[in-house]
């Protein structure tokens, strides 16, 4: 009998347990059942494809330029990655209006594409990369919702055509007999 009792006793703390740590639910409250999966739905258009010409200088070089000595030529020497990163904003029409692009303009390197510089002048090299780009613009939406609001937009980098290395003159320099 007294197996039976504690058998009982325990069984009804148990009971007041679980139903006291129970939330209070009424007839005319409602339970939104959880949500699965991601809040919103997205959805990507993409224009047509567009080129942009960057100019500037790689980075590296000397402020006043290099100037050689005691031969008829020589070369600096580029690499076509890294160095200063160049953005500007392109309007490209339509829905995607204005988007900014960018680009690295390579650096001075000891290996790479090589500039001829003539004796007689400082020399510095100026760089024109052409790059093929694709607008975006991203839409999202909230899931069962009709109405699509703009996201981000922007442009991928589609492809780059190899960079035109091209050395000017910055002062005259002279050469020791």
């Amino acid at each position: 009998m007294k197996s039976i009792l504690k058998k009982i006793i325990a069984f009804t703390i148990m009971t007041t347990f679980v139903i006291s740590s129970c939330a209070v639910v009424y007839a005319d409250d409602t339970i939104s059942p959880p949500m699965k999966g991601p809040k919103y739905e997205y959805k990507t258009e993409y224009g047509a494809q567009f080129s942009h010409i960057f100019v500037g200088e790689p980075s590296g070089q000397e402020e006043d330029g290099v100037c050689i000595a005691g031969a008829d030529r020589g070369w600096i020497y580029f690499s076509k990655s890294g160095g200063p990163t160049v953005t500007t904003s392109v309007s490209v029409g339509g829905k995607f209006g204005n988007i900014s692009i960018s680009t690295n303009l390579g650096k001075q390197s000891n290996s790479g594409v090589a500039v001829e510089i003539k004796p007689g002048y400082f020399w510095k090299v100026r760089v024109y990369k052409t790059v093929i780009y694709k607008p975006y613009i991203t839409y999202r939406r909230v899931k069962g919702s009709s109405e699509w609001t703009v996201y981000t937009k922007g442009a991928v980098n589609v492809r780059e055509q190899d960079p035109i290395f091209e050395a000017y003159k910055v002062k005259p320099c002279e050469i020791p007999d």
